[in-house]
């Protein structure tokens, strides 16, 4: 949500976004900048087989 914000800083925004995740019935997740770092490479894992089939795909037909 604040990507240009340091991450020491995040506690401070933390209940807001608590608040407002709860209002709109979002689940708040927390995770360690480890685990962080983990969600963020499977991510580009599968967007990259995601792009790779496609273009398989376009260069079968």
């Amino acid at each position: 949500m604040f990507p240009t914000m340091p991450r020491h800083n995040l506690y401070k925004i933390q209940p807001l976004v608590q608040s407002l995740c709860k209002k709109h019935g979002i689940p708040y997740q927390m995770k360690t900048l480890s685990q962080s770092f983990i969600d963020i490479v499977k991510s580009l894992k599968h967007s990259g087989q995601l792009w790779e089939a496609a273009l398989h795909a376009h260069h079968v037909s």
